[in-house]
This record gives structure tokens, C-alpha cells and sequence, in this order.
């Protein structure tokens, strides 16, 4: 249970007022849909990407406060809060060598909440350590604890290239529905997903003192949309297995492999082969 305080909500009298938020919000996820397509379009979302930048820089900065967009289309502001009222700030781990957030610079991003609320800010950042996604206001960080559907970040090192993040998956060996997977790949007959987690690991170095560090673990998955079922591709996707996982694709690889040379370890290469398949159907 979220308690009340968690996300109490105000409309301050000394806000300026700014509305572009609905358009940008639509706008931000048309260009999801067409990264997520790739190839043809790719240089229509290079051109989208900049012109939002551009848009939000000069409108977003603005706000003093994150907005909320309920589903009724009306504004809210957001607090987030503890149980006492304080606000919570992301925790320091200054003993632990590296990050860990999913990259190190605060991005602008687009959360889709479960209960239909929709949330755009210019800083917003994602811990691979225990799956929240944290937004940043007044040089201070927070923690989202409401129920995510999606969010899609922007890369901060490459501004043409947007993270996607879904939930609502089937259950597989130790996932279940609230599990959030990357999606590097959405077709129409497949789903190329990407389950991404930091842990902190011990490393003893001879001679010194041991060493705590983030870790980075991916594990692939395949979701199939018409029959609702999800298939393990392990943390390295191997060729011969993903014959025999997917065997109804079996042809596709081969003649896909035929022509192109595949490195497994690239997701680039994984989504182009995936690509390749599913418009194959």
C-alpha cells in the first residue's frame, strides 16, 4: 500500500500557468513508436527528438514543480513525500564504486502510471538496483513510488536514442507482471526484451582492502503477442537455442544469418535480426 502521503497533491497560487504538456506528452510517445520501428523512419525521429529538446528546454525549465496529467486532462502538482511529510532523497552509496542508475546523467522522460496518470519532467533517472525511477527537482532527488505501466528516458549521451521501459509482461521462472524490461524491439508478432539489474558484489584485490561494486546482470526475453506467452533467452542469446525456442522462426534465422553477419553480444544486431523477423510474417 502507497501511503496518502506518498504523492500529496497541491495547486499553488504562485505557479505560472503552462500548457503545452498534453501536446508534448502525445508527441514524446509518437516518437517512441517510431524509434521503435527503426530503418525508414529513423531520421524522422532524430528531427522529433530535437525539436521536443529544443521545445521542452524552453517551456519545462519553467516549472517549479513537477506536473501530473490525470486522465481527466486536468493539471496536478506532485509532492513526493514520506510518511512524515519529508521529502525522501536518493540514498548514498558513496563507498560503492559506480552508479547505480541507468546512466549517469538526469534525462528528459515520459512515465505512464497504471492508474492512467501521465508524468513528463526534464530530470528524470532509473536504479537498475532496486527498479524506481527518481526525479530531481531544486538539485534534490525523489523517489516515484507509485505503480509504473511505462517510461521511455531520453539517452543522455546519445539524443537519438530513447530507452523504453514496460511492465505487464507474463509471469516467467522469477518474473512476474510488476517486472520492468527494457523493450529493445516491438512488432507486431514479437517482442525483443531486456531485463536489466545492478547488485552489489565484493571484489578482493590482493594485498588491499576488498572492494564494493554495482554489477550489471541483462537477461533477454521474447514476448509473442498473439498467444500472450514470453520465452527465456537467457543473459547471452545463443543462435542454436533461439532456433529451438522460437522453432516456428527457424527459417528466418538462416536466411537471415545468411546474409548478415550477427553479433550477438550488440543489441543493435539482435533488433535488426528481429526486425527481420517479424516483418517476415
Amino acid at each position: 500500500m502507497i501511503n496518502k502521503t506518498a504523492a500529496s497533491l497541491s495547486e499553488p497560487q504562485s505557479e505560472i500557468e503552462i500548457h503545452p504538456h498534453l501536446f508534448i506528452n502525445s508527441l514524446f510517445k509518437k516518437i517512441v513508436i517510431l524509434y521503435r520501428k527503426r530503418k525508414e523512419q529513423k531520421n524522422i525521429v532524430i528531427k522529433l527528438i530535437l525539436f521536443i529538446s529544443i521545445l521542452f528546454s524552453k517551456l519545462g525549465y519553467s516549472q517549479i514543480k513537477g506536473r501530473l496529467w490525470g486522465s481527466d486532462g486536468v493539471p496536478h502538482y506532485s509532492e513526493i513525500l514520506d510518511f512524515t511529510g519529508k521529502p525522501l532523497p536518493v540514498g548514498d552509496n558513496g563507498n560503492i564504486n559506480g552508479s547505480p542508475l541507468l546512466q549517469e546523467k538526469w534525462s528528459v522522460g515520459l512515465i505512464n502510471f497504471t492508474n492512467g496518470v501521465k508524468y513528463f519532467d526534464s530530470s528524470l533517472s532509473y536504479s537498475l538496483y532496486d527498479d524506481k525511477l527518481f526525479l530531481k527537482k531544486n538539485d534534490n532527488s525523489y523517489p516515484i513510488n507509485l505503480p509504473v505501466k511505462e517510461f521511455s528516458i531520453l539517452n543522455s549521451k546519445d539524443t537519438a536514442k530513447i530507452y523504453l521501459f514496460q511492465s505487464g509482461y507474463p509471469a516467467i521462472n522469477d518474473k512476474n507482471s510488476f517486472t520492468i524490461y527494457e523493450v529493445l524491439f516491438a512488432g507486431n508478432f514479437l517482442k525483443l526484451l531486456k531485463w536489466e539489474h545492478k547488485k552489489i558484489v565484493e571484489i578482493s584485490n590482493y594485498g588491499s582492502a576488498s572492494q564494493k561494486e554495482y554489477s550489471l546482470i541483462n537477461e533477454y526475453f521474447v514476448f509473442m503477442p498473439k498467444s500472450n506467452r514470453m520465452v527465456d533467452l537467457g543473459m547471452k542469446v545463443n543462435l542454436n537455442e533461439l532456433r529451438k525456442t522460437i522453432p516456428e522462426y527457424e527459417k528466418d534465422i538462416s536466411s537471415y544469418l545468411s546474409s548478415h553477419k550477427l553479433n550477438t553480444k550488440k543489441d543493435e544486431d539482435l533488433i535488426q535480426l528481429f526486425y527481420f523477423l517479424d516483418s517476415g510474417k
